[in-house]
């Protein structure tokens, strides 16, 4: 019996699309990237059995530990092909791919899914699934999806190959896997190194500590208008993308002092939302608010914000009166939407989902030890 995996594929990726791609490799990126850049994590219990660069081309084959290159059951494969900037290479990519299956399989298909392909983080994507089936029974069949990004330095591709038929399930994982996945560039505001999450309706989720509901989407903040804020004139209500978009007020600017002190704000908010949301796989956003912070100055700019901060965080005076400033702040008050709709936790069913935050959260607890061990303020 045919599989239609074309009834999986079109229900989870229409729920990534059209909630704006919201999910981050986690662990991937790096303060120090620079230029253009395929985000993309090793999976789970994976590992690399093969990393090559001829011609141009940088190959990297994933597989599951103890398998080898000869003998897999999963394989996940990266291309890059360096200096590959035209529209054309995408449609002969897949035709060539294509025409491979067609001479090694007894029966190939290949299944386009257009209505999904679009633009990611300012970037052309497109996917597709392949199958390659042979009439002898012994011979497994390569059940094959491909996301295809055209950078402007580079072309991209990656595969998630299997040597059996997968389950919807199965189906399903690789879908979240290759949607985590995606280029940004340090140079460019509009292809970021971080993504934003989807806003989210939390209309019946619990309340948390007397914490108010606060629907923003991580896109939304730079629309906002938001001004280069003392901290005075922070309010607790502010999620840390309402943050950074002060941030990148200041740091246009140039009012590093503010912008440390942004920074330091942000960062401390950020990581209350982690440790109150019970998706333990929101952890990467700490990285994401750092990247994108980072993504609003030059190299120029950053060693000047450097300065700043550690002339906050390094000297006793002005760290007691920042450690004054954010404890009159406190913690937040508004509900982690935005946390909660990044996490995987949000491609659920409801059934499956479980409880956003964690019963057993305790908002002053967490507060008091990030006033002391992240912002090192004394008590």
């Amino acid at each position: 019996m045919k599989r239609n995996y074309s009834k999986t594929l079109h229900a989870t990726f229409s729920l990534i699309f059209g909630a704006m791609l919201a999910t981050f490799v986690a662990g991937a990126a790096d303060s120090q990237l620079e230029g253009e850049n395929i985000l993309q994590v090793l999976p789970k219990d994976f590992e690399v059995a093969n990393q090559q660069s001829p011609n141009h081309i940088t190959l990297t084959e994933m597989i599951p530990k103890g398998e080898t290159v000869d003998h897999w059951t999963q394989m996940v494969t990266t291309q890059i092909f360096h200096g590959i900037d035209d529209p054309a290479f995408y449609p002969y990519y897949k035709k060539q791919t294509g025409d491979r299956f067609e001479q090694a399989c007894d029966v190939s298909n290949s299944e386009s899914f257009t209505e999904l392909d679009g633009e990611e983080n300012g970037y052309p994507v497109h996917l597709w699934l392949a199958s390659c089936k042979f009439k002898n029974p012994r011979q497994a069949p390569e059940i094959t999806l491909f996301k295809f990004i055209q950078g402007n330095d580079a072309a991209y591709v990656v595969q998630l190959a299997t040597h059996y038929e997968p389950t919807d399930e199965q189906m399903n994982e690789s879908m979240k896997y290759l949607a985590k996945v995606l280029v940004c560039d340090t140079r460019r505001k509009e292809s970021p190194c971080s993504m934003p999450s989807p806003s989210s309706s939390n209309a019946d989720a619990p309340a948390q500590d007397g914490v108010a509901e606060h629907k923003v989407s991580i896109g939304d903040a730079n629309a906002h208008g938001i001004p280069c804020l003392s901290m005075q004139d922070v309010k607790n209500t502010y999620t840390p993308f309402d943050l950074i978009a002060s941030f990148a007020q200041c740091a246009d600017e140039g009012d590093y002092d503010k912008a440390a002190r942004l920074y330091i704000t942000a960062n401390s908010y950020t990581k209350f939302d982690i440790a109150r949301v019970a998706d333990p796989s929101v952890g990467d956003m700490r990285t994401i608010v750092a990247l994108r912070m980072a993504s609003y100055m030059s190299e120029t700019q950053r060693k000047t914000f450097d300065e700043a901060l550690h002339a906050i965080t390094d000297n006793e005076t002005p760290l007691n009166a920042f450690c004054a400033q954010i404890r009159r702040l406190g913690p937040p008050s508004y509900y982690p939407d935005y946390l909660i709709a990044h996490g995987m936790n949000g491609f659920l069913d409801e059934s499956t989902r479980g409880a956003a935050l964690k019963a057993d959260f305790n908002a002053r607890e967490t507060w008091n030890s990030l006033e002391k061990d992240f912002v090192r303020c004394k008590s």
